[in-house]
């Protein structure tokens, strides 16, 4: 068995979103520059939060990065804005990895962080909604992602266990001493570096995130 860290990074997209983002303006009825603020203060931030969280939604979401390594070689990834290109380069790409020329295809361990509630539940369906056949490197519908499964190893819940309360991968890391490249940025950060066009640097925190996570696994493993 190979161990794949894994991690993604994903926006919200499609109809309910543009649903979302059309009622981040105050009505027309309110017409004083002060009435204005005072609405956004009270409903912009909660709008802007669940268009936020859209991302975290299969039927509206869209993966834009995926970083992954193999055992201890080096961190790689696919990024872009055509989702089913980058699906299937990084199937591609791993199904190669998970090769041997002796053994032929072994079976992978995935590490993540809280990659049985997000990551790989994401990964099935966007690749089963982009006609990407997910079985070829074994990742599995969220009704089969089960805790004590071999196949999995997800540093949350095996340091939180029912309770991941505050068991964030920046606390972890912080717990363990694992220091942090890019401390400055966060998940909230995806989305407005995507409107700008600066998906290389999502790129960049997702292979970060993949680094933490595998430093953090062989402290709990």
């Amino acid at each position: 068995m190979k161990s794949v860290v894994i991690d993604i990074e994903s926006i919200g997209t499609g109809w309910y979103l543009d649903k979302l983002q059309a009622e981040i303006k105050a009505p027309g009825n309110y017409s004083k520059p002060e009435s204005i603020l005072k609405w956004f203060e009270e409903n912009g931030t909660p709008a802007r939060e669940a268009c936020n969280k859209t991302a975290a939604l299969s039927p509206f979401c869209q993966i834009v990065s995926v970083a992954w390594c193999v055992d201890d070689s080096p961190i790689s990834s696919v990024y872009g804005t055509d989702e089913k290109a980058l699906l299937q380069e990084f199937a591609d790409t791993l199904r190669k990895q998970l090769v041997d020329p002796v053994k032929g295809f072994i079976n992978p361990q995935y590490i993540g962080h809280n990659a049985l509630m997000f990551d790989l539940p994401r990964l099935f369906q966007r690749m089963v909604i982009n006609g990407i056949d997910p079985d070829i490197v074994r990742i599995k519908s969220p009704s089969l992602l089960k805790s004590w499964d071999d196949a999995y190893f997800d540093t949350m819940t095996y340091f939180g266990g029912k309770d991941t309360k505050g068991c964030s991968l920046a606390n972890l890391c912080k717990a363990f001493g694992i220091e942090d490249p890019m401390p400055d940025v966060s998940g909230a950060d995806v989305w407005p570096l995507y409107q700008q066009g600066r998906l290389a640097e999502i790129a960049a925190y997702n292979r970060n995130d993949v680094y933490l996570t595998r430093e953090l696994a062989k402290r709990l493993i």
